[in-house]
């Protein structure tokens, strides 16, 4: 009888256990996930919307469902980046989960999480480039909204967040990769809706500019400007580096190399800007066309994270922490600056040049430098990509 009793008053307490266990649970939870909150937060709204998703104390295992996800009709579900309260990446599975408008939080850790939505409406071929790099470092610079940029600072490529190298040249991947410096290009970014229709660009088409040099030059101080006739940069790389590209016996479909080159026209550069304010795109546009330009200041100064003109090196086109990766033939060139396609206020007889210094500043020079040359072009829009777009495995270009 008093083992009976015994094991009666065992049940009862272990029923009592229970009870409130669950109660603190569920108490625990309700408080939990009342911590959580969502926010519009979209870079581009043509083209991508997200929305953070913070959670300040953990709700582990619990959902949350938000009436006001975007339209599925509109808008698909591409994924999400997550970081702790330090600012550490945390692996987005580990984190959440979304599905039919409903947010799993999976982490007892403070957690905030960016959700991206494609617009449905966008091409293949931005759409291919979301997922090769995510939103977080393909978007839209205030006040620059004709070029979808990659953003982000000069040690991102190493750590694979801008998947933006692409093969010109060749669509044989070992061939590329033997020869970077002859077919290696990276992607500055991809016309947008807003692409200023003078310069006979339209959306969709990518912005190359080559991975390393193609030469150097003497810049001809006096002759600066992109419509003179004697102006030495223009001259060469719409001459013997496209000639280069002409001659390149395989074709990509039923297209040469040359013909996936726009030919469209360019701004004068860029003037302005100091220490403190970036260059502002000169609004000019040049009278001619040409299937090859340089980099405007402004892609260098747009492609950083936070603006720091001359401070630090900052953007990804800064490219002397890659010297060691390329071929011996490239050393000459590795004290010299990249020339832009940009101008400081220019006299009736004379202009100076900006360049990137090969410390990665912005710098500007009237008299004559040596320079380096990275050619810059705009492929034809009716293009698709394939592979992955990191340095191992760059994109390859086909036609339709």
């Amino acid at each position: 009888m008093k083992k009976n009793i015994t094991i009666i008053i065992l049940i009862i307490v272990t029923i009592s256990i229970i009870i409130n266990l669950y109660s603190i649970s569920f108490s625990d939870n309700k408080n939990k996930i009342e911590k959580v909150s969502t926010k519009e937060t979209f870079t581009d709204k043509e083209n991508m919307l997200s929305i953070m998703v913070i959670d300040e104390n953990g709700s582990y295992e619990e959902t949350q469902d938000r009436t006001s996800w975007p339209d599925s009709s509109t808008y698909e579900y591409y994924g999400s980046e997550c970081t702790d309260s330090e600012g550490t990446i945390i692996p987005s599975e580990e984190a959440i989960t979304f599905e039919n408008n409903t947010i799993h939080i999976k982490t007892k850790n403070t957690i905030y999480c960016t959700l991206y939505f494609y617009n449905l409406k966008i091409s293949p071929l931005l759409k291919n480039l979301y997922k090769t790099t995510g939103p977080a470092y393909l978007k839209i610079v205030p006040e620059d909204d004709e070029l979808l940029r990659y953003v982000g600072e000069y040690t991102d490529a190493n750590e694979g967040r801008l998947n933006n190298y692409i093969c010109f040249g060749t669509n044989d991947e070992s061939t590329c990769l033997g020869n970077k410096d002859t077919y290696m290009y990276r992607i500055i970014g991809i016309t947008t809706e807003n692409v200023n229709r003078e310069l006979e660009l339209v959306p969709n088409q990518l912005k190359l500019i080559k991975a390393t040099p193609y030469a150097d030059i003497w810049t001809n101080h006096g002759a600066y400007d992109w419509d003179y006739a004697n102006n030495g940069a223009k001259n060469y790389v719409n001459n013997t580096y496209l000639k280069s590209i002409t001659d390149i016996e395989e074709n990509v479909g039923i297209h040469t190399w040359e013909e996936l080159i726009s030919n469209p026209k360019w701004y004068k550069g860029d003037t302005g800007g100091d220490k403190d304010n970036p260059p502002k795109t000169n609004p000019k546009v040049l009278t001619n066309n040409y299937k090859i330009g340089l980099m405007y200041i402004n892609d260098y100064v747009n492609s950083q994270r936070i603006y720091t003109p001359v401070i630090s090196p900052n953007s990804w086109l800064y490219r002397a922490h890659a010297w060691r990766d390329y071929e011996d033939i490239f050393e000459t060139l590795k004290n010299k600056g990249d020339l832009t396609m940009s101008d400081i206020n220019c006299t009736d007889t004379m202009c100076g040049v900006y360049f990137i210094h090969p410390n990665g500043i912005i710098w500007s020079d009237w008299s004559m430098v040596w320079c380096n040359l990275r050619p810059v072009f705009y492929l034809i829009p009716d293009i698709t990509l394939t592979g992955e777009g990191t340095e191992e495995n760059p994109f390859l270009i086909s036609t339709p």
